[in-house]
């Protein structure tokens, strides 16, 4: 074999991803090469790098004791991988003196720049705020019976400022409040069935399984799809409120007309689109689906909900048909709509977030002088979850159906003291990189 100094191996070695080639032996066939570099094994496990001409002359360049063949493959593939280029760069980058892009001032900048911003929004909500006034009562009262109506007194001790004597605005938002809610989850991930939202009726129970165990009810023994089916349609806020400027019990009490319009209550709502089923279709599936939007007429034979075997079987009882019958009222009316199309059922199917949510009920108008009367035709069975359950009347002289929006300005605040802080410590004298940065925290 002729040898080969290293300015002949140098001068015929190509481009990495093309001169190294991992073989066991030579190739049988090199009349199309004209010159290439070689990785061999030898008995003795060293890998030789073997030049070879189209005239079947062979020069040694070097040899490398590396132990294995899968050895020198993972020195040759870590030395060409996309990873270790762009580890070289980051260090190029992170290496060089304060670069502009990665210094701690720089950083130190922006973060002052996102200060003013959020600043300026907690200044505009501030000076905002006193357009607006808040009020908040309980409803945790216990009732006495099934059928309750528990009046409630608003007075300025129960706003955003004592001293109010009245609501001057020209609407006054009412919203429910709810804490605690444990059913939020089945509207968060959606536990429903588009198909019913839709206007579809379905007969079997595998079609609305994904709302399970809200999917199939035993009425009278006679097992039963519900529609719409989901643990949180089924546990729709039902309470319905009447507003006053006396107490009922002092007699010849004129009540507040509220608005309760389907235009009102499905702004910007998600589920604005949702249709009931056809006549047609109700009557066709027969006693085999449990329509509730609008509860069909029933004669209930009182049964309990068991678990059987780790099933759920849910029966339609007494107290429940009866939250049914008096649900009606609230989705039925010409102004918000029927059944699913009603403006409380598409305001209640927007997915809240957190077990803690608001949910528009009305609009009164204004303004109304205090003391302001609440009488609640249903106390919705809170207890059990546990929660709470309240009432929020917001006035603002300016428009803005979104309730309060205390917690915005809250976050504003602390997001602007952050980064005020973080910037300082950033912008100091000698904090110039993010190692003097880190340093000093």
């Amino acid at each position: 074999m002729v040898e080969a100094d290293d300015d002949t191996c140098r001068e015929y070695k190509l481009e990495r991803s093309k001169s190294y080639i991992l073989a066991k032996s030579k190739p049988k066939d090199i009349s199309h090469l004209k010159s290439r570099i070689f990785a061999l094994n030898n008995n003795e496990g060293t890998v030789e790098k073997t030049w070879i001409t189209l005239d079947g002359n062979a020069g040694r360049c070097s040899s490398v004791n590396l132990g294995s063949q899968n050895s020198f493959q993972e020195v040759l593939n870590r030395k060409g991988t996309l990873a270790h280029a762009l580890a070289k760069s980051l260090k190029r980058s992170f290496g060089s003196p304060s670069p502009p892009y990665h210094s701690s001032r720089w950083l130190g900048y922006c973060l002052l720049i996102l200060f003013f911003i959020n600043s300026c929004i907690f200044v505009f909500l501030f000076l905002y705020r006193d357009n607006q006034i808040t009020c908040t009562i309980e409803l945790n009262r216990t009732r006495k019976k099934s059928i309750d109506f528990l009046t409630y007194e608003i007075t300025g001790a129960n706003c955003s400022r004592s001293d109010v004597t009245e609501l001057d605005a020209d609407v006054i938002y009412v919203y429910y409040h709810l804490t605690n809610f444990k059913h939020f989850a089945s509207s968060l991930f959606k536990q429903h069935s588009k198909g019913q939202l839709a206007g579809k009726v379905y007969t079997n129970a595998s079609d609305v399984a994904k709302c399970y165990p809200y999917d199939v009810i035993k009425v009278n023994g006679h097992e039963r799809i519900i529609h719409p089916c989901g643990a949180y349609l089924w546990h729709m806020f039902y309470e319905r409120f009447v507003f006053s400027n006396t107490h009922p019990k002092d007699g010849d009490t004129k009540y507040l007309p509220i608005d309760e319009s389907w235009e009102l209550l499905t702004k910007h709502q998600e589920y604005k689109n949702v249709s009931n089923p056809s006549y047609e279709d109700r009557v066709a599936v027969g006693n085999d689906v449990l329509f509730w939007m609008p509860l069909q007429t029933l004669y209930i034979r009182e049964e309990k909900t068991v678990q059987t075997f780790g099933k759920h079987h849910l029966s339609l009882t007494y107290k429940r048909h009866a939250v049914l019958c008096h649900l009606q009222d609230k989705i039925s009316s010409s102004s918000s709509h029927n059944g699913l199309e009603n403006g409380h059922v598409i305001q209640w199917l927007s997915p809240p977030p957190f077990q803690t949510f608001s949910k528009l009920y009305g609009a009164l108008k204004g303004p109304i002088k205090l003391p302001l009367y609440i009488t609640v035709l249903k106390s919705h069975d809170v207890p059990n979850y546990p929660g709470k359950n309240s009432l929020i009347l917001v006035a603002n002289k300016r428009k803005w159906p979104f309730g309060n929006f205390g917690y915005v300005e809250g976050v504003a605040a602390f997001l602007a003291t952050l980064c005020l802080i973080v910037a300082c410590l950033m912008l100091l004298p000698g904090g110039n990189s993010l190692s003097s940065f880190i340093n000093l925290m």
